[in-house]
């Protein structure tokens, strides 16, 4: 079978995982208020570190739902 597998680092890769979703769902949201304010698609883009239509194309379509 193999030795024992520490799970540490499993347990390690999970809690990043988790803190992934609650960071993406923090940034949605954040996009979905700027977005309710007015706020353009350039300067959301230039927050998050990305061009205009990188920001639109990721958050762009959870907006329309």
């Amino acid at each position: 079978i193999g030795p024992p597998i520490d799970g540490a680092p499993l347990r390690a890769i999970g809690a990043g995982v988790r803190q992934r979703r609650e960071a993406e769902k923090a940034i949605g949201d954040g996009v979905r208020w700027a977005r309710a304010e007015g706020i353009p698609w350039s300067v959301i883009g230039a927050v998050l570190g990305v061009s205009r239509q990188a920001a639109l194309k990721k958050y762009g379509r959870s907006l329309e739902e």
